[in-house]
């Protein structure tokens, strides 16, 4: 009795099994299919056929001959083969013929921009800025078509209002990463610029960046942006171009010898002068890194003040949230004022040897061990003492030499 009964468990564990398994691959063959109606259709066609069997095989059992009872057998399983082989088949020849062929699901949907890239061509901008817009109701965070929108708003309609007002929307949506926004405030900056020419419009659009992500690259980046700003009168040069005032012309204009005075050749500045300069910069903007770097070289190969040079770059090396390039670039300047301005071998591999240590298994070390093996070589030459050469005959070389008989 206990055995019967352990049977019967067994046995209805092993149907409620194979009932769940069967329910997990019809529920994701149903999920999978294109024609879900047809699927449907199917199933109910198997259910139907299943019952039909079952009967037989119960009919068979009362008294109809097994040998028809088969037959009928054979006849509802070649009916569900015919139902079902193609998607049993496709289901594990698929992946293998993916393989070759590629898969068959279509590829995500994304925005398209050709139509209003080619009515901007044409001058239709009004044409272009719609396209543009229906893309954008389908995909509304998309930057690329944002950005065109603003480019199209600022460069051709010269609307910077509403261009401003396209990459400020870009700005405020959730999502985007800080480079992109950084991109977007940037390229406002460049059309208040290009377009409006006004410098304190450019300067607020570079100020965000540096509210939004202060101590970070982007706000470095904009602070070196800030300090090279044009000025109004730069600004106005690149417009209307630089007005030179020429002398009347005479007859004989240019065939003339015109004597030159001291005071009319133009002097380049002076290293003090142009040093005091760079400081006066550094002093509003200490920001400015390439401004840093050229006061060093003017004080290592100008005024011949290796001391002040290394200083400087020593607070280019030890500023923050710069790129690993530039930091590595600051290194090898370094190594190069101390081993040619300060011919100090040993000062220069220090600082390549530092550059090692602070980015070690990168490509910037082993550039700096290949440098570190051939540094010597960089060394300035001494100069030697001319060479005196004697005294010869004028016509050495020219003369015949005479045959002895």
């Amino acid at each position: 009795m206990e055995e019967t009964t352990a049977h019967a468990i067994r046995g209805t564990l092993i149907l409620i099994s194979a009932l769940l398994l069967c329910g997990v691959v019809a529920w994701w063959s149903f999920r999978r299919s294109v024609d879900q109606a047809r699927w449907v259709m199917r199933i109910g066609l198997s259910v139907v056929i299943l019952g039909a069997m079952v009967y037989t095989t119960k009919a068979g059992m009362g008294g109809i001959t097994e040998i028809f009872s088969l037959l009928a057998g054979c006849v509802f399983a070649l009916m569900l083969a015919i139902l079902w082989g193609p998607s049993i088949i496709g289901l594990f020849a698929k992946p293998l013929g993916e393989m070759f062929t590629g898969s068959d699901e279509p590829p995500d949907p994304e925005p398209l921009y050709s139509v209003a890239m080619a009515r901007r061509q044409q001058g239709l901008f009004q044409a272009a800025i719609h396209e543009v817009q229906m893309q954008l109701q389908q995909f509304p965070q998309d930057v690329t078509g944002q950005m065109l929108l603003a480019e199209i708003q600022a460069e051709n309609l010269r609307d910077l209002a509403l261009a401003e007002i396209t990459i400020l929307r870009l700005c405020n949506q959730p999502g985007h990463p800080p480079a992109t926004i950084a991109l977007a405030l940037a390229s406002l900056a460049d059309w208040q610029l290009s377009v409006a020419h006004d410098i304190e419009a450019a300067r607020q659009a570079m100020e965000q960046i540096i509210e939004r992500f202060p101590d970070t690259e982007f706000a470095m980046q904009a602070r070196q942006r800030i300090a090279h700003l044009p000025t109004a009168e730069m600004l106005d040069e690149k417009q209307h171009g630089k007005t030179v005032t020429l002398t009347p012309w005479v007859k004989d204009m240019g065939l003339r010898k015109v004597a030159i005075a001291a005071e009319d050749v133009v002097k380049s500045k002076e290293p003090n002068e142009a040093a005091a300069e760079w400081v006066a910069h550094l002093t509003e903007h200490p920001a400015d890194t390439d401004a840093r770097e050229r006061l060093a070289r003017l004080y290592a190969e100008e005024l011949d003040r290796l001391d002040l040079a290394v200083e400087q770059m020593e607070a280019l090396i030890h500023c923050e949230h710069l790129p690993v390039k530039q930091v590595a670039h600051y290194y090898h300047v370094l190594a190069d004022m101390q081993v040619r301005v300060g011919r100090n071998l040993e000062a220069a591999k220090a600082a390549l040897q530092r550059l090692i240590e602070r980015f070690p298994n990168t490509a910037h070390a082993v550039q700096a061990e290949t440098r570190k093996s051939t540094l010597a070589n960089e060394l300035p030459r001494p100069e030697h003492d001319p060479i005196k050469l004697g005294t010869y005959d004028n016509r050495m070389g020219l003369k015949q030499k005479t045959r002895s008989p």
